[in-house]
Order: structure tokens, then sequence, then C-alpha cells
């Protein structure tokens, strides 16, 4: 059975807290308050540059946590992994398979096996929220941020009905291109938190620039090491949807004669 980690589990108590929101003794029509916002979702991302000859377009998938400050101020945290199926550089395993690009199983059959995408990212954040005309309250708006942190993808080996010594255990990292380094990102998009508490989302895009570097120590379709510095580049879009938590900002001050 394929394990899927706490994602699931966070999610579905993520949506069983949704309903609390009706309960919050504050009101986002107020402008002094101080909001601290989970957000929950995912997107689509499109690589460029010399990422994009390795891989295709993948979906991310994400999670965010942001404190937003009464002066409109925003800093938090955003982490998440991506998704792709979509192999460009696909002939890594080309030194072991047939003339016809099969591999052959320890019992001299042909395996089943698939080459995908997968990625971490993690970003530290500082923006700014910019009211607009058509926002339904003060806490709603246009959202500027930009984040420093952590880049990391690789190529995934997989033939689980298979026996195939050359791409398991430490054999497999001579292959998959294990690939990371520090970050940056800009993003921009727009929030809204419903008056009534219970709608709330962010749909933005983001950019993110990469300084990776491929960290194994050979790659052994090409029987050389990769010490190259990568600039790695992704383009995408996400939807979020978010629980917010408010707390009225302490703005009053008291004088005793």
């Amino acid at each position: 059975m394929r394990n899927y980690g706490l994602l699931p589990t966070f999610f579905v108590l993520f949506l069983a807290l949704i309903p609390t929101l009706g309960r919050s003794q504050t009101n986002p029509l107020d402008s002094g308050l101080n909001i601290r916002i989970f957000s929950i979702g995912g997107g689509q991302q499109v690589p460029i540059g010399i990422l994009a000859q390795r891989f295709g377009s993948n979906t991310q998938v994400s999670f965010e946590f942001h404190q937003q400050r009464p002066s409109s101020w925003i800093i938090g945290f955003q982490g998440g992994w991506m998704f792709g199926n979509q192999l460009r550089e696909d002939s890594i395993l080309r030194g072991l398979t047939t003339t016809t690009g099969d591999l052959i199983s320890e019992s001299g059959i042909f395996a089943n096996y698939t080459l995908s995408q997968r990625g971490i990212q993690a970003f530290f954040h500082l923006g700014r929220r910019f009211r607009t005309p058509w926002s339904p309250n003060p806490s709603s708006g246009l959202i500027s941020q930009v984040g420093v942190g952590f880049l990391q993808h690789k190529i995934r080996i997989e033939a689980p009905y298979s026996n195939i010594p050359s791409i398991q255990g430490d054999y497999k990292k001579g292959y998959d291109r294990l690939t990371f380094g520090p970050a940056g990102q800009f993003s921009f998009g727009y929030q809204y938190l419903g008056n009534n508490r219970r709608t709330n989302f962010y749909i933005g895009l983001d950019y993110q620039l990469g300084l990776t570097k491929n960290r194994r120590t050979i790659n052994f379709d090409t029987g050389m090491a990769d010490n190259q510095l990568r600039l790695d580049q992704l383009i995408g879009i996400k939807f979020l949807w978010s629980l917010p938590l408010y707390k009225r900002s302490e703005n009053d001050y008291y004088f005793f004669d």
C-alpha cells in the first residue's frame, strides 16, 4: 500500500476547522486587526531556462502560514511539494535498457518502470497588502511578497513490480540528479477574507529562482561528476483556501492624572 504521509490528515483537519470561523469574536471590517492565516492548496508551475530542459510542467501542493499586521505588513512561511510526470531528460537509463528502451528485471523479463519529477520548496517571506476599491474589508486586497529559502528537485525512478538491482537502493542515486540550493521567490496575488468569516482564499502568481547544484558524487550514465551551478527558474499560479484567526490590536491608550 502506498504511504501518502501526513498531508491528507492535515487537509481533513483543516476542513474540519473551517466552521469555527463563524465563532470569531472580532470583525474583519475592523482595520486594527492582527491576523494569523493558515492556508493550504495547490497550483501549476512551468519551468524556465535550463530547468525546462529536464522537466515539463508540474503540480504543486503547498501550505502557508503568515501574520498580517494592522500596518498591512506580512511576514510568514511557505512550504510545498512538486509532482510532475513530464520528464524531458529521459536518456539517463539508456545504458541499462535494450534497443527498444526496455529494462530487463533480475528474472529476465521486461520490467515496467516510470521516470517522473519530485521536488520541495520552502521560503520565508515578507510582504505587504494593498487595499483595493473592490475589497470587501480592510483585511482583503492585493498582496506582494518576496522570499528567501530553498529549492530541491530530482528524477524519481520507480519499478514497483520488478526487481532491478541496477536502479534500486544506492544505485538509484547515481541516476536521480538530486539537485538543490538556496532560492528566492517573488509572488503577487489577491487575498479575499470574507465578511462572513467562512469564504477565505488566495490566488496569485509565483516566480522562483534557485542557485542549485547536483549533489550526487557522480552520474552513472555519464560516468562524470556534475559540479556546475544552475539557475533553476519556475513560474506558476496557485489557489489556496485559508483559515484566518483574528486578534484585535492593542491600540488603545489610557491616561490617569
